[in-house]
């Protein structure tokens, strides 16, 4: 009886350990983020040079790596 009630302790404390111990860690890092930071900054860089372009031969070009950007997004 006894060794049953120890067995059942260490199976019961092993599946907690084992459901809990994940939550304890911390969350995992977005492998993602740097580049999707780099897109964002060339995306919002593009966005300001053609809010405030003066030389209209250029808009097409800026609109391709604009969308293009956006795409990789």
């Amino acid at each position: 009886m006894t060794l049953s009630l120890v067995l059942l302790a260490l199976i019961v404390g092993a599946s907690l350990w084992l459901v809990l111990s994940p939550l304890g860690a911390a969350a995992p890092s977005d492998p993602d983020a740097p580049e999707r930071e780099r897109l964002s900054n060339e995306r919002d860089r593009l966005y300001r040079e053609l809010d405030t372009l003066t030389d209209e031969r250029r808009r097409p070009d800026l609109e391709r790596r604009a969308a293009l950007t956006l795409r990789a997004l």
